[in-house]
């Protein structure tokens, strides 16, 4: 399982890591993004694409 560090804070998932930050329910992979705007849903696609 990945984890996301924030803040200090280790997080199981993105999606823990962005309610933690926004207060609310919230899905970490379409939240987080790149300077570009890319999703990390998106970013992690790319990169998996790339991959193979």
């Amino acid at each position: 399982m990945a984890a996301a560090a924030l803040l200090g804070h280790l997080f199981a998932s993105p999606s823990m890591a962005a309610i933690a930050v926004l207060g609310r329910s919230a899905n970490g992979w379409l939240e987080w993004k790149t300077e570009q705007g890319q999703t990390l849903d998106g970013a992690k696609r790319q990169s998996v694409k790339v991959a193979e």
